[in-house]
C-alpha cells in the first residue's frame, strides 16, 4: 500500500497517458449499459473531509503531531494523536482520535502505510482465525487493528456515536477495528474506507455484513485488488459492503454485494494486478476526485476496464 509519493516506473507511462486521455469520457463509452442499483445519498463533503484528515494523518514527515493536533482541535472537541503505538516501531506511524463532547461523537482515523513496521503488517499475508468473528482474516491487518484497539479502548465512550475511517492499510484496520467495537457494544454510525485492501476470505464475508461500511476506490487503484490469493496460501480474499468507484469529474459508479459487477470490480489475478498497477491512483488523487463531486455528482454504470483507443 504505497504512498502518493511512490515513483512510477517507466513501463507504466503508456497506461497512465491512456487513462488520462480517457478521463471524463466514461459515460459515453457504454451507452447501452444500465445502472444496476441506484446509489443512496452520499455525503460527498463529509467523505472529502474524512479523506483529507486521513492523508494529513498519513503524512507524518510533513505534518508533525503538534501541528496535526492544532489543525483539528476546536472549541468542542478533543484531539488525540497517538504516534509509534506499535511494538518496535521507532518511525512515526500514528493514528488520530477525535472526541466531540457536545455532539457526543467520536472518530478514529487510521493512516496508510508510512513506516517499516506497517509494511511488515501489510506483508504478513497468513490467514488467522479471529475468534471474535469466527472467521479467517488477514493476520497482519488484524494484529495492527488489535494493537490500536488496545490503545484506544480506555479513551472511548461507550454511548457516543462512533465513526471509524481509514486509508489503504488503515482502511483494512478500520474494518477490523470497527468489527471488534461492534461486538463490544459501541454504536457504529459509519465505517468509511479509501483504497482499502481485502481482509477476509469468501467464507468469512457473512460475519461482517452488519458493519455500516462504505468503501471508496479509484477505478485504477490496484490496492483494493490485494492481497492476491497466490501470495496468501491459496485463500481467495473478497470484499464486502457498499462500494463507490471514483472517476474523474462528477462521475462515479455505485455497487452493492449481489450486483453483477460487484465481485469483478476488485477481482484479478496477481499477474494482471501487477501488469495493470497504477499506484498514482492510490494517492491524493482520491482528494481530487472527491472534490470534483462536491458541486455535482453523477452516477454512471460501472464500466470496468476502459477499451484502448
Amino acid at each position: 500500500m504505497k504512498s502518493a509519493h511512490t515513483a512510477k516506473t517507466a513501463w507504466l507511462l503508456g497506461g497512465l497517458i491512456g487513462a488520462a486521455l480517457l478521463a471524463g469520457c466514461v459515460p459515453s463509452l457504454f451507452p447501452d449499459r444500465k445502472i444496476s442499483t441506484n446509489a443512496p445519498t452520499i455525503d460527498w463533503a463529509g467523505s472529502y473531509q474524512l479523506a483529507k484528515a486521513l492523508f494529513d494523518v498519513s503524512f507524518t514527515t510533513v505534518i508533525p503531531d503538534e501541528q496535526l493536533n492544532a489543525m483539528y482541535k476546536t472549541d468542542t472537541n478533543d484531539v488525540l494523536v497517538r504516534s509509534t503505538t506499535f511494538p518496535g516501531d521507532s518511525s512515526p506511524s500514528r493514528y488520530m482520535f477525535i472526541k466531540d463532547s457536545v455532539a457526543r461523537t467520536q472518530t478514529v482515523y487510521l493512516s496508510g502505510t508510512n513506516s517499516e513496521t506497517l509494511w511488515a503488517f501489510d506483508f504478513d499475508l497468513s490467514m488467522t482465525n479471529e475468534p471474535d468473528f469466527n472467521s479467517l482474516v488477514h493476520r497482519g491487518f488484524d494484529n495492527a487493528a488489535l494493537t490500536v484497539l488496545d490503545d484506544l479502548l480506555p479513551r472511548l465512550e461507550i454511548d457516543y456515536s462512533t465513526t471509524v475511517t481509514g486509508y489503504s492499510l488503515g482502511g483494512a484496520m478500520a474494518v477490523l477495528l470497527a468489527a471488534h467495537l461492534q461486538i463490544d457494544g459501541y454504536p457504529l454510525e459509519r465505517v468509511v474506507t479509501f483504497g482499502q485492501p481485502k481482509i477476509t476470505n469468501l467464507a468469512g464475508l457473512a460475519n461482517f455484513q452488519d458493519l455500516p461500511l462504505l468503501r471508496f476506490m479509484n477505478r485504477n487503484d490496484p490496492v483494493p485488488h490485494l492481497p492476491p490469493s497466490l501470495l496468501a496460501g491459496g485463500e481467495e480474499f473478497d470484499h464486502f459492503g457498499r462500494e463507490v468507484i471514483l472517476y474523474d469529474g462528477p462521475s462515479y459508479a455505485y455497487l452493492e454485494p449481489g450486483d453483477p459487477s460487484y465481485k469483478s470490480s476488485t477481482t484479478s489475478d496477481l499477474f494482471t494486478t501487477i501488469a495493470e498497477a497504477d499506484f498514482s491512483q492510490h494517492g491524493t488523487i482520491y482528494l481530487d476526485r472527491l472534490a470534483a463531486k462536491l458541486t455535482e455528482a453523477i452516477q454512471i454504470p460501472y464500466v470496468g476496464k476502459l477499451p484502448k483507443k
